[in-house]
């Protein structure tokens, strides 16, 4: 016996609805997939924005010191020579007391 036009127009249709609610399965797990993927995105570039944020603050503080020693170097270069008499001076001095000290040491 064979079946009437409907009946078959209902199957095709049937058939339609199962592939296409196939379809949407298998699009939710497309997107649950590509949802991890963005989170996982997301996260590194977090990371890479903290790394990010510490190297500029470590280069702010490179910075800062290379300053304060242009700083000091000009204030060495500003005082006068007889400052810097004076200080090999007192590095001698204090060369000669620790070479006398490391002397008393070895023979006492």
């Amino acid at each position: 016996m064979s079946e009437c036009k409907d009946c078959i127009q209902c199957k095709n249709l049937e058939d339609k609805i199962k592939a296409l609610w196939h379809q949407v399965e298998e699009s939710k797990t497309d997107r649950k997939e590509l949802n991890e993927r963005v989170v996982e995105l997301e996260r590194r570039s977090d990371v890479t924005e903290e790394k990010f944020d510490r190297i500029f603050k470590a280069i702010e503080a490179i910075e800062k010191n290379i300053e304060k020693i242009a700083t000091s170097l000009e204030q060495i270069q500003t005082k006068s020579a007889r400052t810097y008499e004076n200080l090999k001076y007192e590095v001698v001095k204090y060369v000669v007391i620790a070479a006398i000290a490391f002397v008393a040491a070895k023979f006492i």
